[in-house]
């Protein structure tokens, strides 16, 4: 990458960072969202059997789907 390229992506960069990231709504939602989910892992941290289709030995029960769609396509598996 030439200087003149280098020098622009790290202006692009430094403009997200100042205007998106780091702003202070953009701050304010990542704390929310950490705390949510603090408080679901330590909710079901207490409570294993409430998760979804979670039996009591802590496995899927019988019968049940999978609690999530799979991310990876199932051709690609």
């Amino acid at each position: 990458m030439d200087n003149d390229m280098a020098e622009a992506l790290a202006a692009f960069r430094a403009c997200n960072y100042e205007h998106i990231y780091l702003r202070d709504a953009s701050r304010a939602q990542g704390e929310a969202v950490v705390s949510v989910l603090r408080a679901l892992v330590e909710h079901y941290a207490d409570r294993p059997n409430a998760i979804p289709a979670v039996d009591e030995a802590g496995g899927l029960a019988a019968g049940r789907p999978r609690p999530c769609t799979p991310l990876w396509p199932t051709w690609q598996a």
